[in-house]
C-alpha cells in the first residue's frame, strides 16, 4: 500500500495514552493511528453526509452574478468591498 507521510500534533495527556494503546493492542503508534483515522474516515455515515451535501449542491444554482470564487476569496468579497 502506498503511503503518505505527515504530521500531526497532539497533547501530550492523549500521545501519552494513544502510546499505551498502542502498545498494550501490540501496535505501533503510526499503526493506531491509521487504524483509527481510517475506521473514521470510512464510517457510513460520514460518507452518507458527505454525498449528501454534494446532491444538495447540484440542485441549487448560484445567483446571478454570484463569484464562481466566492468560497476562495471569502474575505475579498466581505472586507475589501465594505473598504470602497
Amino acid at each position: 500500500m502506498l503511503m503518505k507521510r505527515t504530521q500531526v500534533y497532539i497533547d501530550l495527556p492523549t500521545y501519552q495514552k494513544a502510546k499505551a494503546v498502542a502498545s498494550l493492542s501490540g501496535q505501533t503508534l503510526s499503526g493506531l493511528i491509521r487504524t483509527s483515522l481510517s475506521g473514521r474516515v470510512n464510517d457510513k455515515r460520514m460518507v452518507n453526509s458527505l454525498e449528501l451535501l454534494a446532491n444538495l449542491s447540484k440542485k441549487f444554482r448560484p445567483l446571478k452574478g454570484t463569484p464562481r470564487d466566492l468560497s476562495a476569496n471569502l474575505d475579498k468579497y466581505l472586507y475589501d468591498q465594505a473598504n470602497n
